[in-house]
């Protein structure tokens, strides 16, 4: 799959007129970890992987072993952190401790901030047409787990 993926761009880039010189990979990092991490549910399931950002984040869609989607989206941790910022009335560096933290009594307010990227990531698996009784996982990288995020 990996080296289909890149033949797949180069050959996109080729048709475009443009000659390839470098290829960075960073949308196949998460997908090989989530392969390493969990084969079989890599095999066999439909998984989203959201990666948030400073500024963006990326959203790989998985079907079964097959990466279907790949796309940025303009919304990232500053973002979140802004708005929390905003909706608590207290300081950019505050807030990010406080989101850092994920204290209990901010949850409501980081969900809503989060909410357009959940509208995202439905309107991509929307438009792929995977069934929403294929098998679903939701998880946290070891980073979010530890609040690097």
């Amino acid at each position: 799959m990996k080296q289909q993926l890149i033949d797949d761009y180069q050959t996109a880039i080729k048709d475009a007129g443009l000659i390839p010189d470098h290829i960075v990979p960073g949308i196949i990092g998460p997908v090989n970890a989530f392969e390493l991490s969990l084969p079989e549910a890599f095999a066999n399931e439909s998984v989203a992987l959201v990666d948030i950002g400073f500024k963006h984040s990326s959203v790989c869609v998985v079907d079964r072993g097959e990466l279907v989607l790949s796309r940025m989206v303009n919304i990232g941790g500053d973002k979140l952190t802004a708005g929390l910022a905003e909706a608590m009335n207290i300081t950019y560096a505050e807030a990010e401790g406080i989101k850092v933290g994920m204290a209990p009594e901010v949850q409501a307010i980081l969900e809503a901030q989060v909410q357009p990227l959940g509208r995202e990531l439905r309107a991509s698996w929307t438009s792929l047409n995977i069934s929403r009784t294929a098998p679903c996982r939701r998880s946290m990288s070891p980073a979010d787990r530890r609040g690097r995020r």
